[in-house]
């Protein structure tokens, strides 16, 4: 695949997208690298989950949605090592807000394994929705179990979502090299697509 059309991609999967069929619509809207952020800090910029929440409020039952997160949901932020790190048992308010605005599903991300299996199985107990990571398997068997798709259906549409974190994880997680082994994307990517078949 060219960089060019990668890069098309990439961006394309960024925006939310509107599809149509002879079933109806079906809106995607894909968040990703929020790092745990709850409220921007400046009044003037818009970002964080509670602007997100509150803009995404109003457009509720318009059209069927599907709500999808990329990944570095929990971690990645002085915010949310606060939270993670400084409370026993770790906060998540960011997972019950999703909670609350019916999320569909969560592809982990390099910070959210970062932060570790045990601040991890909390993650799962308070998400309503599946953590995907599809590539990732627990060397020792210390790690939780992470699907590796979830089948989803909206108005009339069944959609297969997949999720694959970024095998470079342990280049800036070095720990967690010990403990996690990063299968090749793109054979697991094969894999994985004949179970949605």
């Amino acid at each position: 695949m060219s960089s060019r059309l990668l890069i098309f991609l990439l961006l394309l999967l960024s925006f939310p997208a509107v599809g149509y069929s002879s079933k109806g619509q079906l809106r995607i809207l894909i968040t990703g690298d929020t790092k745990g952020i709850l409220a921007s800090k400046y009044a003037s910029r818009n970002q964080g989950w509670l602007y997100l929440a509150d803009a995404l409020a109003p457009k509720r039952g318009e059209v069927p949605t599907l709500r999808l997160d990329a990944g570095d949901l929990l971690g990645g932020s002085d915010f949310s090592h606060f939270l993670t790190h400084e409370h026993s048992p770790p906060r998540f308010p960011q997972l019950e807000i999703l909670n609350a605005l019916q999320w569909d599903t969560v592809v982990l991300g390099n910070a959210d394994l970062a932060l570790g299996a045990d601040k991890l199985k909390v993650a799962q107990k308070i998400a309503n929705f599946p953590m995907l990571a599809g590539n990732v398997v627990s060397i020792r068997g210390t790690w939780p179990k992470f699907p590796s798709f979830e089948i989803i259906e909206k108005g009339g549409f069944r959609i297969g979502v997949f999720g694959l974190t970024t095998p470079a994880a342990p280049m800036w997680h070095e720990k967690l090299a010990n403990d996690l082994a990063f299968l090749d994307i793109l054979e697991r990517s094969k894999e994985i697509t004949k179970n949605l078949t």
